[in-house]
């Protein structure tokens, strides 16, 4: 289906509603015209002739109105507006583009269509004081993801993989790119044909084409490492490089217990600031409000968004929990 976004009904909806306001307002002083007027006279005929017409508006205004709600309600307008929603919400939040002077997800009408990231750079003269020379600098940054991004992606927490928004991921194709799935498999590792969102200088941004290879953890979908390259075989062997070098916890060989938490009194205990502790929190969606949260949680934050605070409460946790095989 054509891609119909709610901001656009929303729009139609309060447009039209004022329409409808101002033509019921102009039909008052004409039913007072057909009252006063005898029927026959030029008088009577022209004020019957603006009811008709003011009738016919405000019956295309009641329209439109009704077919805008009616689509407000269509499972698929909400879906879609849905992607909209999670990829600014993440693009803002993952790629630092909160100043951006805007930023806007569109959705392909197909699954195939072109993906695309890109920075407008406009010139707003009005922006400053007459007596300035120099012109405001305007950045609108406008992102197009398939329709499938919520389930191809969003679903299976793909959506951030080594530091970049991922905008389509499919599984590569076998037939062309036999070898390095061959060795995808020998190592553990997805490959994925994908797309993704790459952030330059200050807010401008592109898209880039070609494979990322994902290496999962004993918790599931988790990327430990994500590789993104030009190349397939370029990216399995990129990844499990990474994955062998990289410091990462000690999870493979042990389970994390049910039943472990983390406290503010752990963050304390390795020396990490409550804002950085509380900023972190916020970008991985851990309640820095809670007592205390279950340390899996934590777990999974670290992969999203390691950062060695993470890493030492982990651990400091770790040490009070008995060891037992994965």
């Amino acid at each position: 289906m054509e891609t119909i976004y709610l901001y656009d009904l929303n729009r139609t909806i309060k447009t039209a509603a004022a329409d409808l306001d101002k033509a019921r307002k102009a039909l008052v002083p004409v039913r007072k015209e057909l009252k006063t007027w005898r029927p026959g006279r030029p008088e009577h005929e022209a004020a019957l002739a603006l009811k008709a017409g003011l009738d016919k508006q405000i019956a295309g205004f009641k329209k439109q109105i009704t077919a805008a709600e009616r689509l407000k309600k269509n499972p698929e307008v909400l879906r879609r507006h849905e992607i909209r929603k999670a990829v600014e919400r993440l693009a803002k939040g993952g790629m630092g583009l909160e100043k951006a002077d805007s930023v806007l997800c569109f959705v392909n009408n197909a699954v195939g269509g072109e993906i695309k990231a890109e920075t407008g750079n406009t010139k707003n003269w009005n922006w400053y004081a007459k007596s300035c020379k120099f012109p405001k600098i305007e950045h609108d940054v406008a992102i197009t993801v398939d329709p499938d991004w919520d389930k191809a992606v969003y679903a299976r927490d793909l959506e951030f993989l080594g530091g970049m928004l991922t905008l389509a991921a499919r599984p590569a194709h076998r037939g062309r790119h036999r070898k390095a799935l061959d060795l995808a498999a020998k190592y553990g590792i997805e490959l994925l044909d994908a797309v993704w969102m790459r952030k330059g200088r200050g807010f401008q941004v592109s898209a880039e084409s070609g494979f990322i290879a994902v290496k999962h953890t004993s918790l599931g979908l988790i990327p430990t490492t994500a590789y993104h390259s030009e190349s397939a075989m370029a990216a399995v062997e990129g990844a499990h490089r990474k994955f062998q070098n990289i410091d990462h916890l000690p999870l493979e060989i042990r389970d994390v217990p049910a039943d472990a938490v983390a406290t503010w009194a752990d963050a304390e205990g390795v020396g990490a600031c409550r804002p950085g502790v509380t900023n972190w929190c916020d970008l991985v969606g851990i309640d820095h409000t809670a007592a205390s949260v279950p340390l899996i949680d934590v777990v999974r934050g670290y992969y999203l968004k390691p950062v060695p605070e993470a890493k030492a409460i982990i651990l400091r946790v770790l040490k009070s929990c008995p060891r037992k095989a994965a």
